[in-house]
């Protein structure tokens, strides 16, 4: 009985695969992916059907072999059975996603938030219990949630660097508050991390077995992807980059938003060599208007500004920096810019290519802005808590909203 138990669960498992995958898909298509036989491949889509995961379509016999002979029975994945939700809780502002099975994106939302673990929860709570309600899906529909944070995840799913007070404000009790909200398995994970994979997935990266994506706004961070797989490291630290404290005249992590703002408001000089570029916090310290200052620059570069050409080739020079070093020890083939300043990146990165070639021997990484625009954290956490629910669909019971009629 266990052996035949467990064969019938690798067949279902098989022919769920095929329908997830894709487009909808025929009985003869499921039989050629799957290696099953006619009745198998049915009986597995009519268990699928009754528990809510598959729903059987409409022919369609317009063309091609459709057109004569027995209607062909074609199946779909029923994406809005159940939806999955996507937290970045960044340092000043919360963003929540909440998509279908396929990743589709229904509901949206976002509040600013300050650095106290009690507000981050509060806004946190709200700003998802507002993007479902935009999605127009109960929380008992919610059957994963990942929230991205600017701090290291260990592999145990939780910040054990307690070193840094900063990264435990960070994490701030989110699994327990999010999963007494939604009732659902809720993960933590390093908001790089989920760029990256986001990146990878549906961004400037998909086909790249290996890239690096940098966080490139308020601070530098990183995620990596070599040979497919994301390096986080023991202690979920893979993509820190705190090690930029030690790199002759960078000197800190310090994104392209204050470092913008700080040279827009301050001049470019160069330091002398092997002395920071600029102080470990420089900027105005408020986010927002280093982000607004900073788009200011870039717009006015890419128009020809002389003073804003100044400024974004001191600051493509500072990033090549980064981009050099990170990719003599990682060896990326790209290098994805992401975060809200990536549409307005052309000027950085044209100097950042005319570095590279300067500082590593050829072929270099190639750079590339962010396809994904301000939400690539966010829709990495989501794709992170889709990814659960397709490992482990076999194990979950849908809603009751999301069963078929």
């Amino acid at each position: 009985m266990t052996s035949t138990r467990a064969l019938r669960r690798a067949s279902t498992t098989a022919v769920l695969e095929a329908v997830w995958a894709g487009e909808p898909v025929t009985g003869s298509d499921l039989i050629a992916t799957t290696g099953l036989t006619r009745a198998t491949v049915h009986d597995v889509c009519a268990d699928l059907i009754a528990s809510g995961w598959v729903e059987e379509l409409a022919d369609q016999r317009a063309h091609g072999s459709y057109a004569r002979g027995r209607p062909a029975r074609r199946y779909g994945l029923r994406a809005r059975a159940a939806v999955v939700v996507g937290v970045d809780a960044g340092t000043s502002r919360v963003t929540a996603l909440v998509t279908d099975l396929r990743g589709q994106v229904l509901g949206r939302a976002e509040a600013p938030v300050r650095r106290t673990p009690e507000h981050r929860r509060s806004v946190a709570a709200r700003v998802v219990e507002t993007a479902l309600a935009v999605a127009e899906a109960p929380a008992t529909e919610v059957l994963a949630c990942t929230a991205a944070l600017p701090a290291p995840v260990a592999a145990s799913g939780r910040v054990e660097v307690t070193s840094n007070p900063f990264w435990l404000v960070m994490e701030a009790g989110l699994v327990e508050h999010l999963h007494g909200v939604l009732g659902c398995p809720v993960a933590i994970a390093n908001d790089a991390d989920l760029a990256a994979l986001a990146e990878g997935r549906r961004g400037a990266a998909a086909g790249v077995s290996d890239h690096l994506t940098l966080l490139v706004d308020g601070g530098f961070g990183a995620g990596v992807v070599s040979g497919g797989a994301l390096v986080r490291g023991r202690f979920g630290r893979g993509g820190e980059m705190r090690w930029l404290d030690l790199i002759s005249d960078v000197g800190a992590p310090v994104g392209l938003a204050p470092l913008l703002a700080h040279w827009a408001a301050r001049g470019v000089e160069a330091p002398p060599p092997g002395a920071p570029a600029v102080d470990a916090e420089p900027g105005s310290g408020d986010a927002e208007a280093d982000l607004a200052a900073a788009r200011a620059v870039l717009r006015s570069a890419a128009t020809g500004g002389a003073a804003a050409t100044a400024i974004t080739e001191r600051a493509g020079q500072h990033l090549a920096r980064i981009v050099a070093t990170a990719g003599g020890l990682l060896d990326p083939e790209l290098v994805v810019l992401t975060g809200q300043l990536a549409p307005d990146l052309g000027p950085v990165v044209a100097v950042v290519e005319r570095q590279l070639p300067l500082m590593l021997d050829a072929p270099v990484p190639r750079v590339a802005t962010s396809l994904l625009g301000p939400d690539a954290v966010a829709l990495g956490a989501a794709q992170q808590a889709l990814d659960h629910v397709h490992e482990h669909a076999l194990d979950l019971v849908l809603p009751a909203g999301g069963a078929p009629a």
